[in-house]
Parts: structure tokens; sequence; C-alpha cells
């Protein structure tokens, strides 16, 4: 399951939004923030590396079912360990704003994105991407943590006000 289809029919008034902007969901189920290229994604270990949190979770949603592997970056993680993250999840794109951070690293494809949406033909979402977070291990320096969307959207329900559920 994608994160989109998690989402699916969880109302058409839904939205996500930062100080500037405000995207319905609805909006988001045929829009890109890469401008229709994530198809470029397609089975690509994908680190996500946004400047915002509406843009990163826009990202996500275009990439999940897209991308093999999407690992998100935080934006204060230390320069000094982007070579070894990038080569710890086996990064081979980056999908940014800041494109030119991206250049001392040799990753083969940085696509850049950001808003407005503009309209894309729907991908098909044919794969479980593997979902990638950091972790600060005991020496400080990140960890890279596999994850599955199931295991990180469990106590969320797409029905009505998003609440936390106990087992």
């Amino acid at each position: 399951m994608t994160l989109k289809n998690h989402l699916k029919g969880s109302g058409a008034d839904r939205t996500m939004s930062d100080p500037r902007w405000v995207i319905q969901l609805s909006e988001a189920y045929g829009g890109s923030i890469l401008g229709g290229r994530a198809t470029e994604l397609a089975g690509r270990s994908a680190l996500v590396a946004m400047a915002d949190q509406l843009t990163t979770a826009l990202a996500m949603f275009e990439l999940d079912g897209v991308a093999r592997r999407m690992l998100l970056c935080p934006p204060d993680l230390r320069t000094e360990h982007l070579a070894s993250v990038i080569a710890d999840a086996e990064i081979d794109a980056v999908v940014t704003d800041q494109p030119e951070l991206w250049q001392p690293f040799a990753v083969p494809l940085v696509l850049t994105g950001g808003l407005p949406l503009r309209p894309a033909k729907g991908l098909a979402a044919g794969r479980e991407t593997e979902w990638l977070l950091l972790t600060s291990g005991t020496t400080g320096a990140p960890k890279v943590v596999s994850h599955t969307l199931a295991g990180l959207t469990g106590a969320i329900t797409a029905e009505g006000p998003w609440v936390l559920t106990r087992p």
C-alpha cells in the first residue's frame, strides 16, 4: 500500500499546509512538485532533502510506490555525515530544492522540486517503497533505519480526524 492509497477516501477537504500554501489532498493525487519527472526515480534509492515540511510531505506522497527506497533527510543533518549516509543507504538520486548542495557528492541524479504543484500523469505505483529514517547512534553519527509505510502509519486512521489508536 502507498501513502496515496492509505489516505484515499479520507475526505476531499483534507489539506496539508504551511504559512504560504494550502494543498488539498485531491490536488496532490494528480500533482507533482517535480514537474512530472518522478518516473525518473522508478526503482531508485532516493534521498529527499527539502527545506520545509510541506514540500517534503509532497515529495513523499509523490515518490512512495515509485522509488525503491526513500531516505528522509532532516535539515539539520551535518555535512560531514552526508557521504556515509549516501553510501549506507545506496543513494542514487536526490530530490531537493537546493541542488547546488549535492554537487560535491556525485549522486547520479538530482531532481529539483518545489511548489506550486504542476499537473502530472498518474504514476504506476507498482512497488513497495522502503522508507529510511536516520537515528543517532551512540557515536553521534547517523544510522540508517529501514521502515515500511504500514509500520510508520499503523497508529493513524485515515477516516475522520487523524487520531492515534492504541493496540
